[in-house]
C-alpha cells in the first residue's frame, strides 16, 4: 500500500504567484497488521438449524411481546364457531377454527368438499353437546310432582306404573311403584311388584336401587356413580359391572331413552343396546284429551336375540312437555302403558 506525506492541495490562487519549487513527494508504506478472520454470526433474524434460514415470524426474539394482539375478546360466541377468517388466534372470535392448516389440509386433497369439511366438525361438535348430557333432561321435570300410568293387556287394565317426583335444589329424585297381574280363568299367571328410586344431581344419574318381584322371583339392582373412574358401577340380578353415563335406565318417564343407544334394565339391571327411529306425527285421544304425538320405533340393536329378550316397543312422545303419552309392545298378549295424569 502507498501513502504519500504531502499532497498537493487543489484550489484557486492568483496569478504568477506559484512556488517555482514544490516538495518533493515522499513515499510512505504502511505496515500490514495481522487481523483475524470472523464469518457473521447468525442473529435473532434466523432459525439457528443445519443451515440458517430467513426468520419465519415476524417478530425477532430481542423484543417478542411487542406485537399484541388485535383482539381481547375473552367471550366465545357460539361455541367458538363465530370467526373472522383462518387466521392465528388473536384474529379469531371463537375456538373453531384457529388453525388455518385445518382448510388448506381439507382444500388440497383430491375429494375436498364444503359439504363434507363442515360435515365433519358439525358431527365432532354434535358429539360434544351429547357427552355434556347426562342420563335425564331434570330441567323439562322441574314443577312435575307426578305420573300416572295405567298398564292394560288386550285393551283391559291390570295394573299401573306411577312415578313421584321430589325436586331440592339441584338434586331430583324419581320414586315407581309398579303392580300388576294376569290372570286365566281366575288364576294368577304373570305378576309383577316393583319399587325404584332414581337420583339425579345437575342432571346426571348417580343413584338407583330397585326391588321387583316377578311371578314371587326376586330380582334387584344396586347402582352407583363412582366419580374417580366417572362411570356407572352395577350390582345387578343379571349383571354386575360397569357402564357408561350415557346409559339410561329404562322407565317410561324419561323421554332420554329416546336418544340413549343403550338402557339399563330396571328390573335386573342388564343393559341393552337399542336402536330408536322417528316413525312421524300422529293425532291420538287418551281418557277424552287429543294430542299431536311424535312416534318412535324402539328396537334392539341385535336381531339375534332371544324373542323374550328383545326389546321392540312403540312410544308415542308429546313433545311440548316431554312426556311420554303411550307404550305399545306385544309379548302374550297386547301390552300398553298409557299416562292416565300427571301434576
Amino acid at each position: 500500500m502507498i501513502a504519500f506525506k504531502i499532497v498537493p492541495m487543489p484550489g484557486f490562487c492568483s496569478k504568477k504567484i506559484h512556488r517555482k519549487i514544490t516538495n518533493k513527494l515522499i513515499k510512505k508504506v504502511i505496515t500490514p497488521i495481522d487481523r483475524s478472520i470472523c464469518n457473521d454470526m447468525p442473529c435473532a433474524n434466523t432459525l439457528h438449524g443445519e443451515a440458517p434460514v430467513s426468520d419465519t415470524s415476524n417478530s425477532p426474539s430481542p423484543k417478542p411481546n411487542k406485537v399484541n394482539p388485535k383482539q381481547r375478546n375473552k367471550k366465545v360466541d357460539i361455541f367458538g364457531l363465530k370467526f373472522k377468517g383462518f387466521f392465528e388466534l388473536q384474529e379469531t372470535l371463537g375456538i373453531f377454527l384457529i388453525e388455518r392448516n385445518i382448510f388448506y389440509y381439507y382444500y388440497n386433497s383430491s375429494n375436498f368438499s364444503i359439504y363434507n369439511f363442515m360435515k365433519k366438525y358439525i358431527y365432532i361438535l354434535f358429539l360434544f353437546f351429547l357427552a355434556s348430557y347426562a342420563q335425564a333432561h331434570t330441567k323439562h321435570y322441574k314443577g312435575l310432582i307426578k305420573l300416572e300410568l295405567e298398564v292394560l293387556r288386550n285393551d283391559e287394565t291390570i295394573g299401573y306404573s306411577n312415578y313421584f317426583f321430589e325436586h331440592d335444589k339441584n338434586i331430583m329424585t324419581v320414586k315407581n311403584y309398579t303392580q300388576f297381574k294376569v290372570k286365566l280363568f281366575g288364576a294368577t299367571i304373570f305378576s309383577i311388584s316393583s319399587e325404584g328410586i332414581e337420583k339425579y344431581e345437575n342432571d346426571k344419574l348417580i343413584y338407583f336401587k330397585s326391588t321387583t318381584f316377578q311371578n314371587d322371583k326376586e330380582k334387584y339392582v344396586n347402582l352407583k356413580y363412582d366419580e374417580k373412574i366417572n362411570k356407572l358401577i352395577i350390582n345387578g340380578s343379571s349383571y354386575k359391572g360397569k357402564a357408561n353415563l350415557d346409559c339410561v335406565i329404562g322407565n317410561w318417564w324419561n323421554h332420554k331413552i329416546l336418544e340413549a343407544n343403550r338402557q339399563i334394565s330396571p328390573l335386573s339391571g342388564s343393559l341393552k343396546d337399542q336402536v330408536v327411529k322417528f316413525i312421524g306425527y300422529e293425532n291420538i285421544t287418551l281418557y277424552g284429551k287429543n294430542f299431536s304425538a311424535a312416534r318412535y320405533k324402539l328396537k334392539s340393536k341385535d336381531d339375534n336375540l332371544p324373542d323374550d329378550k328383545k326389546l321392540d316397543f312403540d312410544i308415542w312422545l308429546d313433545r311440548k312437555n316431554n312426556l311420554i303419552l303411550k307404550v305399545t309392545y306385544k309379548r302374550m298378549g297386547d301390552w300398553e302403558y298409557r299416562l292416565k295424569s300427571y301434576q
